[in-house]
């Protein structure tokens, strides 16, 4: 008994760095979370419209082969699975193209800002990064070098 209660001290020790690390994760990937939340709506979705298709094809080769059935019309039932496979489809695309967004903002603010900003000064111990005062004053000399360029091809334009 006395080993059944040391383990859940143990247990219980990896648990709150695990939920410390979800949230970050949590925030570096939600497009793509979202879009791997989506893929069992998509199939489901896709499994209906078969076998609503699949009833549909029966039907009417049953009618087309003399037998009259009760025709139930399953023509608004497959248009409305349809549009919702699509719906979902376009859902899909649109977390997709934000993800691809997000990913070519990081991208340019890696390229733009090499070194890393620090928030707080307890961190910028090993010199490898930067004061958020640094970043902003780099980023002040960014804006007015685009701007300058802006009004030299505005003036190179009249001319």
């Amino acid at each position: 008994m006395a080993s059944g209660a040391q383990v859940p001290p143990t247990q219980q020790q990896p648990a709150p760095q695990q939920s410390a690390q979800m949230p970050h994760q949590q925030v570096d990937f939600d497009q793509i979370s979202r879009y791997k939340m989506m893929l069992p709506r998509l199939k489901e979705s896709l499994v209906n419209l078969i076998k609503l298709a699949s009833q549909a094809f029966r039907q009417n080769a049953s009618v087309d082969g003399g037998n009259k059935m009760n025709v139930e019309s399953l023509q608004p039932k497959f248009e409305r699975c349809l549009e919702d496979l699509f719906a979902i489809c376009d859902q899909m695309e649109i977390i997709l193209r934000l993800a691809q967004e997000a990913s070519a903002q990081i991208i340019d603010g890696n390229r733009f800002t090499p070194i890393p900003v620090v928030t707080n000064k307890t961190d910028n111990q090993d010199g490898q990064s930067q004061s958020y005062p640094q970043y902003q004053s780099t980023v002040r000399g960014q804006i007015s070098t685009a701007k300058e360029i802006h009004d030299l091809l505005k003036r190179t334009d009249k001319s």
